[in-house]
């Protein structure tokens, strides 16, 4: 879940306390529910959440948390709405409006230059929650703190054109730094509210409602991902495979789907050929670790990676990297593919500025492209 609905919400030790604070957090703050105590006509979760990169647990109001998991709105609306008597919304739960007209007071949390391309979106996709990340920072010193080798970008003709291409990356073959006007333009969400480019900000856990297989084998269809995985015993299918580790994980099978598409491409990569001297039979799905002045290097420094993880077999390399990135990325407040490029959670695991995932600074943009392809050929646009 994510506090909602205030700007700062003081986590209690006690449910129905207001006099032991925890921790304050911020909007936006993702927290992990694991119980619930009902008191009068108050319903209070016990939530573990990071703060500074420590984890801690304590009790929030159900009013102050947005989510969409399907199974937990379907047991409030059973347990929960004699308590509520008719109250339209608690948490995430949507009762069927009778106002006829879009509820966009989500909308009302974030600065003016927000809104407008936010009440587009929600008029068109009434379902979905915007919920305002808080970060206190200033833009333009977060601009230069991600110049670099933190932001590369290729050369073409269009990026060119825009003054976005800097001098070639010495340490990375085929890419170049960004200039400051790239990275401040690919760094403001302004920029990305649109029906593709607004998954880049979707939290990335596991929603049972539309996460399932036919979903992601839709989706993979017209990848080389279609049928089954390479020298898998059990014969899998990737969007099983996807689907199970994303289920067990709570982690976003979508995600990984979209992840793997984004960094194998048309999947003739030697990093997942399972083939290469030296290395036969390992594989690294996610290019985890792999990073070199030539493509050889990057090939090598890969598979060394997933040797010494135990990746042999594609399975054990889906799995492994599925880890990497839940354990490292969503589970430690980088749940969004914007917040794995930049990181500018303050409440996060790792300092802001640091832990990114990617340097490709226009990755998050066309990953975001493909889950909203995936969604759309579901039938789950409109999902919560």
């Amino acid at each position: 879940a994510l506090l909602y609905h205030t700007d700062s919400y003081q986590i209690q030790s006690l449910a129905g306390s207001y006099d032991d604070t925890i921790a304050v957090l911020e909007s936006g703050h993702t927290l992990y529910i694991r119980g619930v105590e009902i008191l009068a006509d108050q319903v209070w979760y016990l939530a573990d959440f990071y703060v500074d990169g420590e984890q801690k647990s304590g009790y929030i109001e159900g009013y102050y948390l947005a989510y969409s998991d399907e199974d937990w709105i379907d047991w409030e609306q059973k347990y929960l709405a004699a308590i509520y008597e008719g109250s339209t919304t608690y948490g995430m739960t949507a009762y069927p409006n009778t106002t006829g007209r879009t509820d966009t007071s989500d909308i009302d949390a974030f600065p003016a230059i927000y809104r407008d391309s936010l009440r587009a979106l929600k008029n068109q996709h009434p379902s979905w929650t915007f919920v305002p990340m808080n970060t206190g920072l200033d833009f333009n010193t977060a601009v230069s703190n991600e110049m670099g080798a933190k932001s590369l970008i290729q050369k073409t003709s269009n990026n060119t054109a825009k003054g976005w291409v800097g001098s070639a990356c010495p340490t990375e073959s085929g890419w170049y730094y960004a200039t400051q006007p790239a990275v401040a333009y690919h760094m403001n969400p302004v920029n990305f509210l649109t029906e593709s480019s607004i998954f880049q900000f979707e939290q990335l856990t596991f929603n049972a409602a539309y996460h399932n297989v036919s979903a992601i084998q839709t989706f993979l269809n017209n990848t080389f991902m279609k049928g089954k995985l390479p020298d898998d015993a059990s014969k899998r299918t990737y969007a099983q495979v996807f689907y199970e580790i994303g289920k067990n994980r709570r982690l976003s099978p979508i995600h990984l789907a979209s992840r793997v598409y984004q960094e194998q491409g048309n999947g003739t990569s030697a990093l997942i050929s399972g083939t290469y001297s030296g290395y036969e039979g390992y594989y690294n799905y996610f290019n985890i670790g792999a990073s070199g002045k030539t493509n050889e290097e990057v090939i090598i420094n890969g598979l060394q990676y997933a040797m010494d993880h135990g990746w042999k077999g594609s399975y054990a390399s889906v799995l492994g990297g599925a880890d990497f990135i839940s354990a490292n990325y969503i589970k430690k407040g980088q749940d969004t593919l914007y917040l794995q490029k930049f990181n500018v959670n303050p409440n996060g695991s790792h300092p802001v500025h640091t832990h990114q995932y990617m340097q490709n600074i226009s990755a998050p943009t066309t990953e975001a492209l493909s889950i909203k392809r995936l969604y759309a050929g579901a039938g789950a646009l409109d999902s919560t």
